[in-house]
């Protein structure tokens, strides 16, 4: 993702958040969300932002490193000694956490969803 708002629009969609959450969650106008999503390059807030969507403020700003902020590197050892097929479990336990959550939230905010 080259541009800012590419990469603010990608967090956003992976949070489950839309523009006025954000907004919210920040202190600003849900405007101030829709012009950094379609034609943002910076923002003075991007610290905050990052915080919110639990990103690296350096990617966002920057596009530079990883979107998340890295795991501890014990945590990342002990993942390395298993298995390729285990590693995998995980992965699908992280999805499967992800997307319920969303769905928590979805559902809080009234919002019904089709599986």
């Amino acid at each position: 993702m080259k541009s800012y708002s590419e990469r603010l629009k990608f967090a956003l969609e992976i949070r489950g958040l839309n523009q006025s959450d954000l907004a919210r969650k920040i202190g600003v106008e849900p405007q101030s969300i829709q012009y950094l999503c379609k034609k943002g390059t910076r923002s003075v807030h991007n610290v905050k932002i990052a915080s919110v969507l639990n990103i690296s403020p350096k990617w966002l700003a920057e596009g530079l490193g990883d979107m998340l902020e890295p795991y501890p590197d014990s945590l990342c050892v002990e993942i390395k000694k298993l298995s390729h097929e285990n590693r995998g479990v995980i992965e699908k336990i992280v999805h499967a956490l992800i997307s319920q959550q969303n769905q928590d939230r979805n559902q809080d905010q009234g919002i019904v969803t089709r599986r």
